[in-house]
């Protein structure tokens, strides 16, 4: 093999500690979606959002606990069920306050 081969076919190495590009674990599409309308829901309609953020949520921590590393994400979907059970809860409480 010469060496414009060798060049070519071999990726380049990061320095160690770091991390490139190439190796960081994306984010879980699911599990931001389900952060991000947990978030809307606490501020409108938290009883119909609420366990939409929840199944979002459920489903990316389920994809990130299963990657294998590739997905990141983790923590989005724990605070995303988290935030969507206090959505749905806070939503029915108020519910009851406006119907009482």
């Amino acid at each position: 093999m010469d060496f414009e081969t060798a060049a070519t076919t071999l990726a380049p190495l990061a320095p160690s500690g770091t991390l490139d590009a190439e190796s960081k674990p994306r984010i879980d599409s699911l599990a931001l979606a389900g952060f991000v309308v947990s978030l809307v829901g606490l501020f409108l309609f938290g009883v119909l959002l609420g366990p939409v953020a929840f199944v979002l949520a459920a489903v990316g921590y389920r994809k990130v606990t299963h990657s294998g590393g590739m997905l990141a994400g983790r923590g989005l979907a724990i605070a995303g069920m988290i935030i969507g059970i206090i959505d749905t809860a806070a939503g029915i409480y108020l519910l009851r306050l406006l119907l009482s």
